[in-house]
């Protein structure tokens, strides 16, 4: 795309967020603008990059729970901290980019 057909677009960035973009824009030796042209696309885009990216997290968290002793605190139903945790997580799992499901 050249210059000229791009669009301008004003967005805001927490502090950190700033940071770490600046960072790893140095870092790679990408443009920061591209960074977030690549961010923008990979979120909208359908497929499944952005849906394994997603669970692979959420799978991640499920890993970290279960490794922590304190979710294996049991409460009088027998379930234990980590187990009810672990539910909710699957319950956020997606089948569908959010935008696609309507």
């Amino acid at each position: 795309m050249t210059p000229s057909k791009k669009i301008p677009f004003l967005s805001y960035l927490e502090p950190g967020e700033y940071t770490m973009l600046k960072k790893y824009s140095a870092q790679t030796k990408t443009p920061m603008t591209q960074l977030m042209r690549e961010a923008v696309t990979m979120r909208v885009s359908s497929g499944e990059q952005y849906l394994t990216g997603y669970n692979n997290g959420i799978t991640k968290a499920i890993d970290v729970l279960k490794a922590n002793q304190a979710s294996n605190m049991r409460f009088p139903s027998g379930r234990s901290f980590g187990e009810i945790i672990e539910d909710d997580l699957i319950k956020e799992m997606l089948t569908k980019v959010p935008h696609e499901a309507a």
